[in-house]
C-alpha cells in the first residue's frame, strides 16, 4: 500500500514538472533534470575517483559523463588519462542508437 502511494505521488511529481515545461522529456527517457543531476554526481565521483587513483570507478564515472553529455547535446568530454576520447564514444553512441532503434521496431 505504501509503495503504491510513493508511486504515484512520484508520478503527479513527473507531470506536473512536464504540463509546466520545467523540464522535458529526453530520448533517453530521463527528464532534463534527472540527467543534469546525474551528470553533476557523476563530475564528483569521477574526481573522487581520481584523486584515490581508482581507474575502475574513473571509467565508470567517464562513461556516465559522457552519456549525461550526449543526452543534453551538450559537447562529450574525452578522458584522455583513463583513455576515453571522442572517438571511443561516438562509436558507442552509434551502437546505442542502433539498439534503441532495433528496439522499438520488435
Amino acid at each position: 500500500m505504501f509503495a503504491l502511494h510513493t508511486y504515484l505521488k512520484s508520478k503527479k511529481k513527473q507531470t506536473y514538472v512536464v504540463n509546466t515545461y520545467r523540464s522535458k522529456m529526453l530520448e533517453s527517457g530521463f527528464f532534463e533534470n534527472q540527467v543534469w543531476g546525474a551528470l553533476h554526481k557523476a563530475w564528483k565521483g569521477y574526481v573522487i575517483a581520481k584523486n584515490k587513483d581508482e581507474y575502475e570507478k574513473m571509467e565508470r564515472y567517464a562513461c556516465i559523463i559522457q552519456e549525461c553529455q550526449y543526452d543534453l547535446r551538450l559537447t562529450v568530454s574525452s578522458f584522455h588519462e583513463i583513455g576515453k576520447s571522442l572517438a571511443f564514444y561516438s562509436l558507442r553512441a552509434v551502437q546505442i542508437a542502433e539498439n534503441n532503434n532495433h528496439a522499438r521496431y520488435r
